[in-house]
């Protein structure tokens, strides 16, 4: 136990033991390290005492050299210094002198700017007087100009409240023959037809044999009947098969369309209910057309087949395809059953279509188809097909017509309808809406368009009719 106690201590000496010797080595190699940095310092030392003499010696020399260089320079600056101040002195006089002189022409011009001042004030003042009494004129102006604006005003919304009336009144009046053209379209079969003429007491004879010949069957899909495209206007059959509008007629040979070439289609006809009295009653069925008056006698004589529209006045539908042949004029016994306005009418073609010298006046024309000297023609109706196929073509061609004119409607509606309104109502509000530019967009009322003078034919006065009437 003793001996493993030396043991221990003997090795805690030994350590001890080297790391005195390793603190000594440390401080050897430190104390070399010393005397080489004082060996340096000390030459660093007496390299400087050296330059501080050497520095000391030129100090001195430049000490001795200055002081007659500063007298000399002292001499130099105070003689400049004298002549500057001798060349100030008289460029100051020099100085003096134009700034007086200056001083003075100043002077005289701020006496002219003061004149011309003063009679600038008084111009001011005559001005300010003038412009007071042009701003209380233009005052009185403004007023007056606002008074007359607004009873203007009050004027022109009264003639376009009424303007705005009368279009609703004719939208109205369109809507109604709408409805008329489009129950013909409701008729499914024969037995729903009615087979006798407009006026049931005129032609009946030629009816009942037109009667007994067969009707083509016609059945039109109920969107169909209540779409508004398969409504015509005169301008929308010249768009869709071409030439210019058309009266009873309508030729478009010159610039049919595709639609007229595909189907050979030359001329069709549109002749108005209101102007004959057993026109066809509903697509495919028969009647008659009172044409033919003067040169157009010759037409139909070996009959031929045309596409037929029936309308009221201002719009048409599609009737179908028929074989158009003349036959026997009305006889004067079938002359005295046609209304009284019709006569007038058919009197008065035979007058103007007349070349001869055969009609000098209307009674003339009246007493001679009285007479039955002159005799109505008349113009078998036979429907032998309803193409529906060419209809849908129809109407898909009259509802592109419609689209892009009620996009040019549109397009040209933001400037001036109101004052088209306005100078149409103030015209007297007579006009009347034209058959060619009578808008189809639904509903009718609200495409109120720009009514058109369009010169019609002659209306028959009352005085004429009664005078005629007493013929009878």
């Amino acid at each position: 136990m003793q001996l493993q106690d030396r043991d221990s201590e003997i090795s805690q000496l030994r350590d001890e033991c080297k790391k005195l010797l390793e603190m000594h080595q440390r401080q050897m190699t430190a104390a070399a390290d010393a005397a080489v940095e004082l060996a340096v310092k000390v030459d660093e030392k007496l390299r400087m005492e050296l330059e501080s003499a050497r520095l000391a010696a030129e100090l001195s020399a430049l000490k001795q050299s200055y002081t007659p260089f500063q007298a000399a320079e002292l001499v130099r600056v105070r003689a400049s210094l004298y002549s500057r101040c001798s060349l100030s002195e008289a460029q100051l006089l020099q100085e003096n002198l134009t700034l007086k002189t200056t001083t003075l022409e100043l002077q005289m011009q701020l006496r002219e700017v003061k004149a011309k001042l003063a009679s600038t004030d008084q111009y001011y003042n005559a001005c300010k007087i003038s412009l007071d009494g042009i701003r209380t004129r233009y005052v009185a102006n403004v007023l007056a100009i606002k008074t007359a604006a607004e009873e203007q005003r009050a004027a022109d919304d009264l003639l376009l409240s009424r303007a705005i009336k009368q279009l609703e009144e004719k939208a109205n009046e369109q809507v109604e023959e709408i409805s008329r053209l489009q129950r013909t379209f409701t008729v499914k079969g024969p037995s729903q037809v009615r087979t006798e003429p407009q006026n049931d007491a005129a032609l009946s004879r030629r009816m009942e044999e037109l009667a007994r010949t067969p009707v083509v069957p016609v059945s039109i899909p109920p969107a169909l009947v209540r779409d508004f495209a398969s409504i015509f206007t005169r301008k929308s059959l010249a768009k869709v098969l071409g030439g210019f509008m058309p009266n009873t007629i309508g030729r478009c040979a010159a610039s049919a369309t595709d639609l007229a070439r595909n189907y050979n289609i030359r001329e069709y006809l549109c002749p108005r209910m209101d102007q004959n009295t057993c026109l066809p009653s509903a697509p495919g069925r028969h009647g008659f057309l009172h044409f033919g008056f003067g040169k157009d006698g010759d037409m139909f004589k070996e009959g031929e087949r045309r596409h037929l529209f029936v309308g009221t006045g201002q719009f048409f539908v599609y009737y179908g395809f028929y074989h158009v042949q003349h036959v026997e004029p009305l006889t004067k016994e079938e002359w005295r059953q046609l209304p009284g306005q019709l006569k007038m009418m058919y009197a008065d073609l035979a007058l103007q279509k007349d070349k001869s010298d055969g009609v000098v006046s209307l009674q003339d024309a009246f007493a001679q188809h009285k007479s039955g000297k002159l005799r109505v023609p008349c113009i078998r109706l036979q429907c032998v097909e309803f193409d529906e196929t060419f209809h849908t073509k129809l109407v898909q061609a009259n509802r592109t017509f419609m689209e892009e004119s009620a996009k040019t409607a549109r397009a040209h509606a933001a400037g001036g309808r109101s004052k088209r309104l306005r100078a149409d109502a103030s015209e007297g509000g007579e006009a009347a809406e034209s058959e060619s530019d009578v808008p189809l967009s639904i509903p009718l009322s609200s495409k109120r368009r720009r009514a058109v003078l369009k010169p019609a034919r002659r209306r028959v006065l009352s005085s004429e009719l009664s005078s005629l009437s007493d013929l009878e």
